[in-house]
């Protein structure tokens, strides 16, 4: 069915799809009428959508939940506001509609990669306990989660630089598709892993459902260049 994405985190206070890395967690500063996920959810509901997804995290490593690093909660807007916890309002108030709840996750980490030296390539072990770390948060404090969509994986074959734009974890070579996975379904065996990998058909080992995007060309019916896109969950 139809499906609302909401990429809204760090990137949305830089205006750029991809938000800088490592950038002062002040940047992330929401006013109170632009959280009013109510509306948001009335919107979707209104939209005929079933589910709504929302950036946990992208490529950055920028937090949606309240984390001991790089996340909302060592912004000053969050001790100035309460302390609230965006990701749990957001699913409260989609949940209050009847809508099924889908979690963005970017396994790829640049701030991560950045604060500890390391690229996946070069602790693969320590990469794979923070991302697995990171999904027991996301599926253990907020109830029942319809899928995980994962992305920033598969992108490079040998990532080498700690931080840097263009590479992704290394193409399955260092964080194994299979624990990732058995991770996941261990904590929540109905939640649906989706991988953003692009494979047709789909690969079963690295994903529940085929997910791949269109990229646009000149004489299609999307504009192109850029970063247009058009991603399709089949």
């Amino acid at each position: 069915g139809c499906g609302a994405v909401f990429h809204w985190n760090m990137s949305t206070f830089q205006e750029i799809e991809w938000a800088t890395p490592n950038v002062a967690v002040n940047t992330f500063a929401p006013t109170a009428a632009s959280i009013n996920f109510g509306a948001w959810m009335d919107l979707v509901q209104a939209a005929g959508c079933t589910y709504v997804n929302i950036t946990t995290k992208h490529h950055d490593g920028f937090k949606l939940w309240p984390r001991a690093a790089y996340s909302i909660s060592q912004t000053a807007w969050y001790a100035a506001n309460g302390s609230p916890d965006l990701l749990g309002q957001f699913i409260t108030a989609a949940r209050a509609r009847g809508l099924n709840i889908v979690l963005y996750y970017s396994i790829w980490d640049r701030t991560w990669e950045i604060a500890n030296s390391v690229t996946a390539a070069t602790g693969t072990s320590a990469y794979t306990a923070m991302i697995e770390s990171e999904l027991t948060d996301l599926l253990t404090n907020y109830g029942a989660i319809t899928a995980i969509w994962t992305d920033g994986w598969s992108w490079s074959e040998a990532p080498t630089t700690p931080g840097a734009a263009g590479g992704g974890v290394g193409g399955y070579t260092y964080i194994i598709p299979a624990t990732i996975r058995a991770h996941i379904k261990g904590i929540q065996p109905d939640c649906l892993h989706i991988e953003n990998n692009h494979n047709h058909p789909y690969n079963s080992a690295t994903g529940d459902i085929e997910v791949y995007e269109w990229a646009s060309t000149a004489g299609s019916e999307f504009p192109a260049g850029g970063n247009t896109r058009l991603s399709e969950v089949m």
